[in-house]
């Protein structure tokens, strides 16, 4: 007896295909970063966010300070590689290195993100959201 419903109908983007959902994402990511347009990654964020950022962790409200100390600084990002892992059905572990050039001053960097996808309880969509990160110059 069937259901009806194929089991894949059910799957977010993430578990159809979770290379695609982090490739789109990572790249929008760094976008967002070069251009300083931290209001539109604010929206990534959820207040139980964790960001440990050289060292140092941001949570909620503080991620705004982290932000505006970026902005005060001419950092550009270049990736150079992407690594992922699913954790579970809606979350999945990436690590990115690349290049951060602080004016005449290059870089590498790594950088973890636990990313994921949640539900809107309102419009009953799903949506990205960032758990944590580390990010670390090297």
């Amino acid at each position: 007896m069937s259901l009806g419903v194929e089991k894949s109908e059910q799957k977010t983007e993430l578990q159809r295909d979770p290379q695609k959902v982090v490739d789109q994402f990572i790249n929008y990511y760094y976008k967002i970063l070069n251009e300083k347009n931290f209001e539109e990654l604010l929206k990534f964020y959820k207040q139980y966010t964790e960001i440990n950022f050289e060292g140092t962790i941001y949570r909620g409200e503080e991620l705004k300070n982290l932000f505006y100390l970026l902005s005060t600084n001419n950092i550009i990002y270049q990736m150079k590689s992407m690594d992922y892992l699913m954790s579970g059905n809606h979350r999945i572990n990436i690590l990115i290195t690349g290049t951060i050039q602080i004016g005449e001053i290059i870089k590498n960097f790594s950088e973890y993100l636990h990313f994921g996808t949640c539900k809107d309880k309102k419009t009953n969509e799903y949506g990205y959201w960032i758990q944590s990160s580390i990010f670390r110059s090297i």
